[in-house]
Order: structure tokens, then sequence, then C-alpha cells
């Protein structure tokens, strides 16, 4: 997946984000790998590659679920509700995403 907001810093600190999809049920994905570029006015572009579902049932190595073609076109038409920054980011860390996509 792609993404495109806005930082404060010089970084981005995301660990995972979630979504509600069209039918209303919340989905929290995390990723492999990640690759971002920021420019001088904090606005960025990031990648996530290898990303799955985080939840009660899939929150090990052993048991990740990936997302699928179809679970990613439900999540690029879903509603973004949470970005939750990593713990170790600055107190004052602010960081918007504005735009998502596969």
């Amino acid at each position: 997946m792609d993404f495109s907001g806005k930082t404060n810093k010089d970084y981005i600190w995301i660990n995972t984000l979630t979504f509600r999809l069209k039918s209303g049920k919340e989905v929290t994905i995390d990723r492999e790998w990640t690759q971002y570029s920021i420019e001088e006015d904090g606005s960025f572009g990031m990648t996530w590659r290898g990303c799955y579902f985080w939840d009660d049932e899939h929150n090990n190595c052993n048991n990740l679920a990936y997302l699928t073609e179809e679970d990613m076109t439900e999540i690029e038409n879903a509603e973004l509700v949470d970005i939750y920054v990593d713990e170790d980011a600055d107190t004052d860390y602010e960081v918007t995403i504005d735009g998502w996509y596969r």
C-alpha cells in the first residue's frame, strides 16, 4: 500500500493503522517493510509492503493474515480511523495521512 500525508519531523513512526470498512467492521493493519520520503514542508510518501491484519486472532509471526487483493480494495475504500504512533516517537510528534491506495 502507498500513503501520502504530512508530519512535523524528519521521520515516520507509525506502528499500525486502523480502518473502518464500509460494512462498519474496523480492521488494524501492520506490515513487514516500510519505505518513505519526506519533503522540506513535511509532506511525505510512504510505502508499506507485506501488509497483514493485526488483531487478537492474527497477532503473531506464526499466524499472520496477509491482505488479499479483495482486502486491499476494501481498505482502499475505507475510512482511516486511527494512526497508532510508535511509543518511541518524540512527545510533540505529529503525523496525518490524507491518502492511501495500492
